[in-house]
């Protein structure tokens, strides 16, 4: 599912629904030079995922939900603070 607000200030949400038989899932905010600057491990293997993005700079960044290592969806999130 996609990030909303998008663009964001200070919080972004993301519902998920997770496979039964996955291990792990998590959510992994990238820069535009490719460098993480945040992830989420995921614990439920459903839900809506809160999450802080008011210490980021404003731009562009990309953000992956990864299930057991791998990618299963990678979009933009446009973060504007004030």
């Amino acid at each position: 599912s996609n990030m909303y607000p998008n663009p964001a200030s200070s919080f972004v949400s993301m519902k998920y629904d997770v496979n039964e038989y996955a291990q792990t899932a998590k959510i992994v905010i990238f820069d535009m030079l490719g460098k993480m600057v945040k992830q989420v491990v995921l614990d439920e293997k459903q839900g809506v995922a809160k999450i802080n993005v008011s210490d980021l700079n404003s731009g562009v960044y990309f953000y992956s939900f990864l299930v057991d290592n791998k990618t299963i969806v990678t979009k933009k999130l446009v973060v504007s603070t004030k």
